[in-house]
């Protein structure tokens, strides 16, 4: 009696096992399924649709605010042009290159590893303005009396109360703040452009590998969708960014200003 009665518990413990795997490969197979509806071409080209608006709009958004970048650091204007084509150098020395070296590549990882670059990118940008010295600009100055006496005191700073402060013993320091302020600039451009050189190619090569060939138009027609989406956002924001007085400080000059 007591063999049978262990038998019994044995087979008994024997069908709570199976009956608690069966339940928990069900939920498995239901995770499964509800994480396959998101895993497809579908979402992949939504996601990178949506990543491209940033990437292509850093470059425009830097060409509206080209001239507040020359006035804020101090670069002429024959230099800040290499700012601009700076993106296009990076972008049209790696395209092929890079188009080439990942096209048997785990492209989705690749293309995270350039969104991460972008940032970079971008945040490189950033950089001389919190880092480095700029010159700074007196609001009460008088245009007319600073263009009398700037032939006949050319290392002189008139202020508004008529005192002269030299500046000669800061022009090397500024020069040198413009110059590093320009390189970083033109890292980051360089960097950015990289980024989207590795994106253009493996984007528009993973979709063609995962979907029929018939639908490759309407996909490629989402991507440029998105990038003339970021153009729209980078001249709005272009234009919004161009009526504020970037400074920590109060401020009485108005856009329609000069030294705006």
């Amino acid at each position: 009696m007591e063999s049978i009665t262990e038998k019994d518990i044995f087979l008994s413990d024997l069908n709570n096992g199976k009956a608690k795997e069966t339940h928990l490969s069900a939920e498995k197979s239901k995770r499964s399924k509800l994480w396959r509806t998101f895993i497809n071409i579908k979402t992949f080209a939504i996601i990178a649709g949506v990543a491209n608006i940033p990437v292509y709009s850093a470059s425009l958004l830097l060409s509206s605010q080209l001239t507040s970048i020359e006035k804020h650091f101090g670069i002429s204007s024959s230099k800040s042009a290499g700012l601009i084509s700076a993106n296009e150098i990076g972008f049209l020395i790696t395209v092929l290159p890079f188009g080439y070296v990942f096209k048997d590549s785990n492209k989705p990882f690749i293309l995270a590893i350039a969104n991460i670059g972008s940032a970079i990118a971008c945040f490189v940008c950033t950089l001389p303005y919190f880092f480095l010295q700029v010159p700074e600009t007196n609001q009460n100055w008088n245009a007319t009396s600073a263009s009398s006496l700037a032939p006949l005191l050319p290392c002189m700073n008139i202020n508004a109360s008529g005192h002269a402060n030299s500046t000669c013993t800061t022009e090397k320091g500024e020069t040198r703040s413009a110059t590093a302020a320009y390189a970083l600039i033109f890292i980051g451009m360089i960097l950015g452009g990289i980024c989207k050189a590795v994106r253009s190619p493996l984007i528009a090569c993973y979709i063609d590998d995962n979907i029929n060939k018939a639908y490759i138009g309407g996909y490629m027609s989402l991507m440029s969708a998105c990038h003339v989406i970021g153009f729209v956002i980078a001249f709005t924001l272009g234009g919004y960014f161009s009526q504020i007085y970037v400074t920590l400080q109060d401020t009485y000059l108005t856009p329609m200003d000069s030294k705006w």
